[in-house]
């Protein structure tokens, strides 16, 4: 009976759950990134010399730029702190949005059904930042959101498949 209850105490949550994780989510791509740039922070935590010496001598192309770890440290690791972070928003958008279409029979259904969704989401978060000052908008940012998306799904299937046959 417990277990029943907590059930339905979830699925009641988890709209409200992703709803709430929606509205962060565009609440962040809706700022400028002065609000967002984490350099300043970066360089009070790691003195330049370390920084010079830890970030690896790698450049790369990424939408109209260029990712330095030799001209810009700060900027190389930040980068890939906000890179991080979008796989994390998006691969725990996957996992409630692979919980909520619970009702779908198939597990197979049920990923492509919530990996649909977090790429409608990806798109709009990118058009949403179009319009907002000194921000860019990539379909390259579509890709590594459906990657954190993919990886949390993925770990739901790993898990259920792990318990099923233990």
């Amino acid at each position: 009976m417990k277990r029943v209850r907590l059930i339905r105490t979830w699925r009641l949550l988890l709209p409200i759950i992703l709803i709430g994780w929606l509205f962060m989510i565009f609440g962040f791509s809706s700022q400028p990134y002065q609000q967002q740039d984490i350099k300043p922070e970066l360089k009070k935590l790691i003195p330049e010399n370390v920084a010079e010496r830890v970030v690896p001598d790698i450049s790369f192309r990424y939408h109209n730029g260029i990712v330095s770890g030799k001209d810009n440290p700060y900027g190389f690791i930040e980068f890939f702190i906000r890179k991080g972070a979008h796989m994390f928003e998006y691969g725990l958008l996957g996992l409630l949005l692979y919980l909520l279409l619970y009702r779908m029979n198939g597990k197979g259904k049920r990923s492509v059904g919530a990996l649909a969704l977090a790429v409608a989401v990806a798109l709009a978060d990118e058009s949403n930042q179009s319009h907002v000052a000194n921000r860019t908008s990539t379909i390259l940012d579509v890709g590594v959101d459906l990657l954190g998306a993919s990886l949390s799904i993925g770990l739901v299937l790993l898990v259920s498949i792990k318990l099923k046959f233990r």
